[in-house]
């Protein structure tokens, strides 16, 4: 049985792994793109559509999107494709997301998500 404290320290401790992870390489997980997929797949929507609300956060069109950020231009290049639609490596894995881009915004964004206290 968990303790009362055991769950903020097991989310604290994969929040540190994936600072470890960025330090070592850019993490292919645009903050407010992987917001909008953690939040599509928290809502049980299948990941096509997740990727979906992820692309319209992240590409540009009639308004910049979160690629004309220069941080992310620098990084992916200008007009780059959502980055990290590889298949998730052993370091990074969450089952059921197949995708390091998935994978990734799952393990930052969900435990936070559903542990929050607001509303949208």
């Amino acid at each position: 049985m968990l303790t009362p404290d055991a769950e903020p320290i097991r989310a604290l401790r994969g929040l540190v792994e994936l600072r470890d992870l960025g330090l070592v390489q850019p993490l292919p997980m645009p903050l407010k793109s992987s917001l909008a997929y953690a939040r599509a797949r928290l809502d049980r929507k299948p990941e096509g559509i997740a990727v979906k609300k992820a692309l319209w956060v992240w590409q540009s069109a009639r308004f910049p999107g979160e690629d004309a950020e220069p941080a992310h231009v620098r990084v992916w290049g200008a007009d780059a494709p959502l980055p990290g639609q590889e298949p998730a490596g052993a370091d990074v894995m969450q089952p059921p997301e197949t995708t390091r881009f998935g994978s990734l915004a799952a393990r930052l964004w969900v435990p936070l998500l559903r542990n929050e206290g607001g509303s949208w």
